[in-house]
């Protein structure tokens, strides 16, 4: 089995405030959805997204059919025909060489699914593979009712030689690698997320997933939905997701409740840390070179905490609207110590003169922090 990846402890922090003002759409392709109380973050964009409900439990509804021969703990109905391994119930919404994700809200409790491929693509190659790693707290308090596939010889209790998956799902830390042939899909359903939970998925698709080299089928995804249901199951919108950006679910809206009391203590609704960095340095437009940036921890963020690829630095004006240069790289943080980044000059977005920098980003559980400190950008116009 793949090994679990080892995360730092979390601490409980304020809930992440989502991209404020006008609802944005993920992957520049999405509908606006009508939002429910649940969100789904990718690159710094936030989209409210409604569950698919229902009175089934999801493993019912998901429908997965193994043959008789096997056998194993993977939440399937086993109704003694076909079609088999794939997601029977969930047929209509399933894409081809796509995966769809949605939050179902069933009598036992809100659940996660996600369906790679569909089942009536018997003219295709079927997925060459597919890697999640699903980190959350969340995680060590439920399980995988659903596993499409994992089935294994009940002789033995050995996984089926023509079952390629891996699962690895215990702790905070989930590690899965799919890979499926034509006219099926993979997949799997977690229970129960409860009220309060943050996920984030680190996707890895095709030649970057575990078991590209390894298997017989020669099919990649392409595309990446997850839907939201605001008008029933018949008409799901669909929000577009890019494959190689982490991606963060959580119960809370993209932004605060226009209608809350100014005069409340903000208790209620969303919050962004505000954060210390520093700069110990000019940054020289004229330069390709790389500008180092110190950032601070407190009482409410621990810098072993962040997620550094989140991370976005340059002038405020750039940074709010999504700019700003990305870390090439970091170390250090944790444990009281602060976090030493590294960001391209180039990126960054500064012209020159500039006497204000921002830092923002979010935290492994999607909190969202941000962050301006004053500093000196040449050239300036004294220094021309």
């Amino acid at each position: 089995m793949t090994p679990t990846r080892a995360t730092p402890s979390r601490r409980t922090v304020l809930r992440a405030l989502g991209a404020a003002g006008a609802l944005t759409t993920i992957g520049g392709t999405a509908r606006a959805a009508s939002g429910d109380g649940y969100s789904v973050v990718q690159a710094g964009q936030c989209t409210p997204v409604v569950p698919l409900s229902g009175d089934r439990t999801v493993e019912e509804l998901y429908d997965l059919r193994i043959p008789d021969e096997y056998s194993g703990d993977n939440g399937a109905t086993d109704p003694g025909d076909g079609p088999y391994y794939g997601a029977v119930g969930f047929q209509d919404l399933q894409r081809t060489n796509t995966t769809v994700t949605f939050l179902y809200d069933g009598p036992e409790g809100l659940s996660l699914v996600v369906i790679h491929g569909a089942l009536d693509d018997s003219d295709g190659d079927g997925g060459r593979g597919v890697s999640w790693t699903v980190e959350g707290e969340v995680l060590a308090d439920g399980e995988w009712v659903v596993k499409d596939d994992f089935y294994v010889y009940p002789s033995t209790g050995e996984q089926a030689d023509s079952n390629y998956d891996l699962w690895d799902v215990s702790g905070e830390t989930h590690t899965i690698d799919w890979t499926y042939g034509s006219g099926r899909t993979d997949g799997g359903a977690f229970r129960p997320l409860g009220d309060e939970f943050a996920l984030a998925i680190d996707p890895r698709y095709n030649e970057e997933s575990a078991l590209w080299p390894e298997n017989y089928y020669d099919g990649e995804i392409t595309g990446w939905e997850f839907l939201s249901f605001p008008d029933g199951r018949d008409d799901p919108e669909e929000v577009s997701l890019d494959l190689d950006e982490r991606l963060r679910v959580r119960p809370s809206s993209c932004s605060r409740d226009d209608d809350e009391d100014d005069e409340d203590d903000g208790d209620d609704g969303d919050e962004e840390i505000e954060i210390d960095f520093m700069v110990p340095g000019p940054i020289n437009t004229r330069s390709n070179g790389l500008v180092t940036v110190f950032l601070f921890g407190n009482d409410d963020l621990d810098t072993g905490d962040i997620d550094v690829d989140s991370l976005r630095f340059g002038p405020p004006s750039v940074v709010d609207d999504g700019g700003g240069a990305g870390p090439e790289h970091g170390g250090h943080g944790g444990g009281g110590a602060p976090l030493i980044l590294h960001f391209r000059v180039g990126e960054t977005g500064f012209e020159g003169g500039e006497d204000t920098a921002k830092l923002a980003g979010e935290t492994t559980d999607g909190t969202a922090f941000a962050g301006t400190e004053g500093v000196r950008v040449k050239p300036s116009d004294e220094d021309e």
